[in-house]
């Protein structure tokens, strides 16, 4: 493909030139504006987009120690023929223009114009694949709506109504509505340029309702909606009548009313009653008239003074009720020893006197009055009671226990202490306060002293290694153990955290036991063969000891290894060809493992520069997506791109997978085969 015919604008293919020694150093002359060579090894490729139209003969120089070999080729770059393309709209609005679209090539519409009533349906004629200057007008259909027509009591009268925009829709007969008179509609459906609902309007006859008094006093004229309620005015007092109501109902107007007040005699009662609501006498008395009153009440403690209101010239409804004057009592208040405290108190019937402060008397304490003083209903003399103070006294152990009952004493009294209990690691030491003459409530605490003891640490000799004072119940403080050779220390032979008693505690050991070296587990996959450049399957090593240093010795260039805890794990593409042993070493404390595996590396085919057209003899079979070569045992199989980048190789297979190359792909495919020196090799396209 060195001579190429192209368009302006359009990529070329790419033109690789190879050289058969690796030192060879390329070059170019000739090329057109906007193409580069780039060169990799001994393979040196054009590519690119020409930017100027023309015939352009190249060539390439390949250069080794001073000698030179060229090739020519050639690029013919043309002009490309373009079209316009213009838009309009109904009105020969120009909606957008296009130009210098290839011969083929297609148009961009502009946005969908939009046209008031209408509807946009599209485009007069296609735009795509494009052989001539072209005009597209926009296509439209006029909109239609819907006009429904309603009554007074939403129910829609007639059928439903479809109407071009701008068109005018046609009015049914409205319905007749009693009490209502017809208004006209409440929306214009002419002109019309949306969905309606056109409505009914009506407005509410009125009517003349007239309220007069007893007398034929006009009280008030009201105009009332049909079918509404007039509103009742106040109606004057008048004398010894009560209010009745209405002559004519205006609750439901239809017509004129003329409604007026009417009537009754009153009549009014009269109850007397006693101070606490106990009626004593009912009695009706005719407007204007006198009640007569009962007999005159009586009342415990009271003396009775008269009834509260008059009862006579009756106008309105009564109670009368009887009013009583209180009789009053005398109340003296005097202390243990018969004298008065404070003065004389006068006391309602019924009432309470107030009680003075009760003198204080040392020992004893106030315990109330004689007598009652509450509801008085007589004259009193009331004197002050005392009962002498008792004291509680308890006694506790150390621990907050009471011991024996709790006693009570009197006033100056003692109380008797009992037997203080004996306490493990203590020595009773007497009581915390006094309990002679005792004036208040006691709690009595028995008080210890904690014992002691020596707590003594050995080594395993006997040697003493401390000698401790410790209270009872605390902790003695260890000390630090000498080193023994051979031996581990492990702890004492018993625990001294709560000392209870004199101890002797020994230090115990263990003796040392010793080291093994690591032991190595070799994995299935630590030999491996693989090409040159290739990732070589992850190999990992575990050994026993989690402690253990793990290293590698012998890995071809491009392959490491990694420790992870116990395992040391290989990976990587190896970069040289070869065969390479290597050894894995274990060490943890001073002794050390080795074992040997064996990783082969193979020589990559190189991609050839031409085809070999023997190759045609053998049956090449492709398929969606993997290609085979039948007739032949296949060693080694190798994929490349057009442009001659490797793209994967797989081995002792006759069948290559081209799964991840897209449709339209070139590329080649190389073998290398049993009882064949050179590569078969083959292109396709996918």
């Amino acid at each position: 493909n060195a001579t190429q015919n192209v368009a302006l604008g359009e990529a070329i293919g790419n033109i690789s030139f190879s050289s058969s020694d690796a030192d060879a150093v390329f070059s170019v002359e000739g090329l057109p504006a906007g193409l580069t060579a780039v060169q990799n090894g001994s393979t040196y490729t054009i590519s690119g987009t020409a930017t100027a139209a023309g015939e352009f003969t190249y060539t390439v120089t390949a250069t080794v120690d001073g000698l030179s070999d060229s090739k020519t080729g050639k690029i013919t770059v043309n002009e490309p023929v373009t079209y316009s393309v213009t838009f309009k709209d109904y009105d020969g609005t120009v909606l957008k223009q296009q130009t210098g679209i290839l011969a083929g090539g297609f148009a961009t519409a502009p946005i969908a114009p939009t046209r008031t009533g209408y509807t946009f349906a599209g485009w007069d004629k296609s735009y795509s694949n494009v052989t001539e200057d072209l005009i597209v007008t926009a296509t439209y259909t006029i909109n239609t709506y819907t006009v429904k027509f309603f009554d007074k009591d939403n129910n829609q009268i007639g059928a439903t109504q479809t109407v071009n925009y701008g068109g005018n829709a046609t009015a049914p007969t409205a319905p007749a509505v009693t009490g209502y008179t017809f208004a006209g509609w409440d929306k214009s459906y002419s002109n019309v340029t949306e969905d309606l609902v056109v409505t009914a309007t009506y407005t509410i006859n009125t009517y003349t309702v007239t309220f007069k008094n007893w007398n034929g006093d006009v009280l008030k004229t009201q105009s009332v909606a049909y079918g509404s309620a007039a509103t009742e005015p106040t109606v004057p007092a008048r004398a010894g009548f009560t209010f009745t109501g209405w002559d004519a109902d205006f609750s439901y107007v239809t017509g004129d009313v003329v409604a007026t007040a009417t009537f009754s005699t009153n009549a009014y009662s009269v109850t007397f009653k006693d101070w606490n609501g106990d009626v004593l006498k009912s009695q009706n008395v005719a407007y204007g008239n006198s009640a007569t009153a009962p007999a005159t009440p009586t009342r415990t403690g009271y003396t009775f003074a008269g009834w509260d209101k008059s009862y006579s010239n009756v106008t309105e409804d009564l109670v009368v009720t009887a009013t009583y004057t209180i009789n009053t009592y005398t109340v003296k208040f005097f202390d243990k020893d018969n004298n008065q405290i404070g003065t004389t108190q006068t006391v309602n019937y019924g009432g309470n006197a107030t009680a003075p402060t009760a003198p204080a008397v040392t020992g004893c304490t106030f315990a109330g009055w004689d007598k009652a003083f509450s509801n008085v209903t007589e004259d009193l003399v009331v004197t002050a009671t005392y009962t002498i103070n008792t004291y509680t006294v308890k006694f506790f152990d150390k621990d907050n226990n009471q011991i024996g009952a709790t006693q009570t004493v009197n006033y100056g009294g003692d109380a008797t202490a009992p037997a203080a209990p004996v306490v493990t690691g203590y020595t009773f030491a007497s009581w915390d306060k006094s309990y002679s003459n005792v004036t208040e409530d006691l709690i009595v605490t028995a008080t210890y002293t904690i014992n002691t003891y020596t707590v003594t640490f050995k080594n395993w000799n006997g040697d003493v290694l401390s000698t401790q004072t410790v209270d009872y119940g605390a902790g003695a403080t260890e000390p630090t153990v000498p080193a023994r050779e051979g031996y581990e220390f492990i702890g004492w032979d018993k625990t001294f955290n709560n000392v209870m008693s004199d101890m002797i505690i020994i230090a115990q050991y263990e003796e040392l036991s010793t080291p093994v070296a690591p032991s190595i587990t070799v994995p299935d996959n630590a030999t491996q063969t693989v090409a040159l450049n290739e990732n070589i399957e992850d190999i990992t090593f575990e050994v026993d000891n989690t402690n253990a240093d793990i290293s590698v010795t012998g890995l071809p260039d491009g392959v490491t290894y990694e420790q992870i805890g116990n395992t040391v794990v290989i990976s990587g593409k190896p970069t040289e060809s070869g065969t390479f042993t290597y050894v894995v070493t274990a060490e943890a404390d001073g002794l050390a493992s080795t074992k040997e595996s064996v990783i082969i590396v193979e020589e990559q085919p190189e991609n050839p520069t031409s085809v070999d057209e023997t190759a045609l003899s053998y049956s090449w079979k492709q398929t969606q997506n993997s290609v085979a070569l039948e007739g032949v045992n296949v060693k080694i199989m190798t994929l490349y791109s057009e442009s001659g980048a490797r793209i994967k190789t797989v081995r002792g297979s006759n069948e290559i997978n081209t799964s991840e190359l897209v449709y339209g792909s070139r590329f080649i495919v190389v073998a290398v085969v049993e009882g064949k020196s050179n590569p078969i090799a083959n292109k396709f396209i996918k």
